[in-house]
C-alpha cells in the first residue's frame, strides 16, 4: 500500500541521513518511542502475512502496525539470532525468513520463533569475510542466493540447505568477491553489485552463464572506487542502478534497456532540463524501488526521498 511504501522510504532514509541529526531528528525520536532497537535500518521487508521487519545494527524488529518485538542474539543460546548487525531479511516461498548478518546467515521460522545459524566454519574462510552477509536473495526455485564480504556468493537450497560456492577467486575479483547488492530480475538473471572494476555482472541462473555490462564512464582505472548499492527493474524492464564513489559520496544513476549491453548514464532518457534541474538528487541515489502507478522512488542523499515518472518533474517527500 502506499503508506506501507511512504514508511518504508521514510525509514530507509534515516538510515542514510543517520549523521544529520537536524533533519531527521524528530522521526528517529518518534520511532524509537513506539520501540524499534535503533535507528540505523539496514534492511526492511514485508511479509505474506502483512507483519514489517527491520534491519538494525542492534538487532531484527518485527512491526505488527502497533508494536515492535526484537530479536536479539542470547548468548550461549543456538536458537537466538547469531549476530545483531542485519545486513539484510528475504523470504522464500515457504514464508521463512533468510537474514544476512555480520555473523553468517539465520534461517527464521516466523511461527516457531526459532532461528537456525548457517555460517563458514574454515577459519580462512571467516578471515576473508564469508560470514558477513551482506545481501540475500530468493530465486524462482526458493532458493537463497547470499553476498559476502570477500567469499563470493553462497547459493543455498531452502529445503536442505546445502551450500554452493560461487565467484570466489584468490587473484583478482574485486567486484565479485565482495557484493553490495544482489537482485534477481523477471529473467531470472542475478544482478551482482560490488566494487566495480568495469563492468556489472549478470548471472543467468537458468543458463548459466556470467555476463558483463559495461557501465557509460567508468573505467577500469577509476571504477575501484565505485560501489553499486541498488538494482531495480522498471514496468518496461529497464534495469536501474545507483552507483557511488564511497569517497566523495557522489555517483549516478544508469539504465540498462533490454537490447543494450551497456549502462547508460539517466540523462540518455530522461529530459536535459530535469537532469540539469535535479542533478544533485539524481547523483546521489542509495535505494531505489516503485510502484503499481508506474513511479519509481528513490532515497537520495541530498534530496530525501522523491519520486518519478518520465515525462513529470520529480516530486520531494522527505526534505527539509
Amino acid at each position: 500500500t502506499k503508506s506501507i511504501i511512504s514508511f518504508i522510504l521514510i525509514l530507509i532514509t534515516i538510515n542514510l541521513f543517520g549523521d544529520n541529526e537536524k533533519v531527521y531528528q524528530n522521526d528517529k525520536r518518534i520511532i524509537l518511542q513506539e520501540g524499534l532497537s535503533q535507528s540505523r535500518i539496514l534492511s526492511i521487508i514485508e511479509d505474506e502475512r502483512g507483519f514489517m521487519w527491520f534491519g538494525t545494527a542492534d538487532g531484527l524488529n518485527r512491526w505488527d502496525g502497533y508494536t515492535f518485538k526484537i530479536f536479539r542474539n542470547i548468548y550461549n543460546d543456538s536458537t537466538s539470532i547469531p549476530n545483531n548487525v542485519i545486513n539484510s531479511i528475504a523470504e522464500d516461498m515457504d514464508g521463512n525468513m533468510w537474514i544476512g548478518t555480520n555473523n553468517g546467515i539465520a534461517f527464521f521460522n516466523p511461527y516457531t520463533e526459532i532461528f537456525k545459524s548457517i555460517k563458514e566454519n574454515d577459519s580462512t574462510a571467516i578471515a576473508l569475510g564469508a560470514n558477513i552477509i551482506t545481501a540475500c536473495v530468493v530465486d524462482n526455485q526458493g532458493n537463497v542466493w547470499c553476498g559476502t564480504d570477500g567469499f563470493g556468493i553462497i547459493k543455498i537450497n531452502h529445503l536442505t540447505h546445502k551450500k554452493e560456492y560461487f565467484f570466489y577467486s584468490k587473484t583478482n575479483s574485486l567486484q565479485l568477491n565482495k557484493s553490495t547488492a544482489l537482485f534477481i530480475d523477471s529473467q531470472n538473471r542475478l544482478w551482482i553489485g560490488g566494487y566495480l572494476v568495469n563492468s556489472i555482472s549478470a548471472y543467468n541462473i537458468s543458463s548459466k552463464q556470467l555476463a558483463g555490462y559495461k557501465v557509460q564512464g567508468i573505467s577500469k582505472r577509476n571504477g575501484t572506487n565505485q560501489k553499486t548499492y541498488s538494482f531495480y527493474e522498471d514496468f518496461e524492464n529497464r534495469i536501474w542502478t545507483s552507483i557511488v564513489d564511497y569517497h566523495s559520496a557522489e555517483g549516478n544513476l544508469y539504465y540498462l534497456d533490454k537490447d543494450q549491453d551497456e549502462f547508460l548514464n539517466y540523462g540518455n532518457l530522461i529530459s536535459g532540463d530535469i537532469v540539469t534541474k535535479f542533478s544533485d538528487s539524481f547523483n546521489t541515489i542509495r535505494s531505489i524501488t516503485g510502484d503499481d502507478k508506474g513511479n519509481i522512488w528513490f532515497t537520495s542523499l541530498l534530496s530525501g526521498i522523491f519520486r518519478f515518472r518520465f515525462g513529470e518533474n520529480p516530486t520531494a517527500y522527505y526534505k527539509e
